[in-house]
C-alpha cells in the first residue's frame, strides 16, 4: 500500500466515525491491508475525541474481514479504543474476542492484548 493509500485510508476511516456511517466491506479491507503494514500505529489516532465510537467502527470492521486472522488484530485495535475511552468492560470483552477469533480462525492476538489485561480496570471484567 502506497502512502497516498494509506492516507486516503485514515481519511476514509475518519469520516466514517465522524459521520457514523457503516463501514463498507471495501473499507474494511484497506483497514486490514493498514493493520498489516508499518503504518498500523495510526489507526488509534483516527479515534482522537472520539474513542467510544472508534471502537464500535472497528469492531464492525473486525466483523467485516470474517474468518480472516487479521480480524484479532481489528477487535485490539477496537479494544485499544475502548480503553482511551475508558470503556473497561467494553475493552475486556473485545479483547475476549480477539482471543476466541484467533483460537477459532488461526493467527495470533496482537501484543498489546497482554498489556490491555494488566490493567486492573480491565481485568477486574476479565474471566477467570
Amino acid at each position: 500500500m502506497t502512502h497516498t493509500d494509506t492516507l486516503n485510508t485514515l481519511s476514509a476511516l475518519r469520516t466514517a466515525l465522524i459521520e457514523r456511517t457503516e463501514p463498507t466491506a471495501d473499507l474494511a479491507e484497506r483497514t486490514a491491508v493498514v493493520l498489516t503494514g508499518a503504518h498500523a500505529r495510526h489507526l488509534a489516532g483516527v479515534a482522537d475525541r472520539h474513542e467510544a465510537r472508534a471502537a464500535a467502527l472497528y469492531e464492525r470492521i473486525a466483523t467485516h474481514l470474517g474468518p480472516r486472522p487479521i480480524a484479532a488484530a481489528a477487535y485490539v485495535l477496537a479494544a485499544q479504543c475502548a480503553f482511551l475511552a475508558a470503556d473497561y468492560r467494553r475493552t475486556a470483552a473485545l479483547l475476549a474476542a480477539a482471543e476466541t477469533h484467533a483460537a477459532r480462525h488461526g493467527g495470533d492476538v496482537p501484543p498489546l492484548a497482554r498489556l490491555l489485561k494488566l490493567d486492573h480496570r480491565v481485568s477486574a471484567h476479565t474471566a477467570p
